[in-house]
């Protein structure tokens, strides 16, 4: 018989899956870590509503934890950047960010990074803006996070309230 399995083969061979088990769970763990590869924009459209609600909400720390290392805009570094986002937190009592036109920019060779464009209507008891912001992503260990934007105002909306920053 030369296909016969004696029980010796089956323990060894039962032994062997066991060990395999840890390494084929350890290996679905990192597919799900790397599943934002499959697909980068919704990932990242994920990490932008985030961005939004945690800004919206005044969570200082959740919305400052959206901003990598690397991150500028208009010459500022994070840390000057987040400054005046704090004092922006601390005396304003609530503000509201509505997101609309939303459109993502891939580039093909580079999924870790992305481009979003939208326009942006701000609104708080003291300030009320509509601007076009691009903001650049990039996809670090943990998740998505802001690498810089831009900003340019758009006309006001008819009715809406400006004020000094």
């Amino acid at each position: 018989m030369p296909n016969a399995l004696n029980a010796s083969t089956v323990d060894k061979a039962a032994q062997t899956a066991e060990k395999a088990v840890p390494t084929v769970e350890k290996a679905a763990q990192n597919v799900d870590k790397a599943a934002p590869t499959a697909d980068p924009v919704k990932q990242a459209t994920a990490a932008l509503m985030q961005w939004r609600k945690d800004w919206e909400n005044r969570d200082f720390e959740r919305f400052s934890a959206h901003h990598a290392a690397e991150f500028r805009v208009e010459g500022a570094d994070r840390e000057r950047f987040l400054e005046r986002k704090r004092a922006i937190f601390e005396h304003r009592p609530w503000h509201r960010i509505r997101l609309s036109e939303v459109l993502w920019i891939v580039d093909g060779s580079n999924p870790t990074r992305l481009t979003v464009q939208f326009v942006q209507d701000y609104e708080s008891a003291a300030w009320s803006e509509r601007s076009r912001k691009e903001q650049r992503w990039a996809r670090e260990a943990d998740g998505w996070r802001l690498i810089g934007e831009q900003e340019a105002p758009l006309p006001d909306p008819v009715g809406s309230r400006r004020a000094a920053r």
